[in-house]
């Protein structure tokens, strides 16, 4: 069983990094089923021209009020950051599937 090396931005860490034992044969595989088991869609990274057997896959964060977070975000001063909990404000469902595909690697 072949040993893959997955980074999930998740857990306050962004080089959060999971060693995990696998059967799953391609990308393809690995996708379905993430969304079968948890419910969460990514795209196989194959489908982006990476080999199949890399088990690479592309997560788009795109499930939010996209206009809601700007109008929101544009009310900031440019030389200030975004509030801390801006992203959990706007993206909740963004930040629970990737908490969820963490647990889900981490099984």
């Amino acid at each position: 069983m072949p040993t893959r090396k997955i980074t999930c931005l998740s857990k306050g860490c962004p080089n959060y990094v999971r060693q995990w034992q696998t059967t799953t044969a391609t990308s393809k595989i690995l996708c379905e089923r993430l969304h079968d088991e948890v419910g969460v869609a990514i795209l196989p990274g194959s489908e982006f021209g990476r080999p199949a057997y890399e088990l690479t896959a592309r997560m788009a964060f795109v499930d939010f009020d996209g206009a809601r977070a700007l109008a929101s975000a544009e009310v900031m001063p440019l030389n200030e950051n975004l509030p801390a909990d801006f992203i959990d404000n706007h993206c909740p469902k963004v930040i629970t599937a990737i908490e969820r595909t963490c647990d889900w690697l981490e099984q």
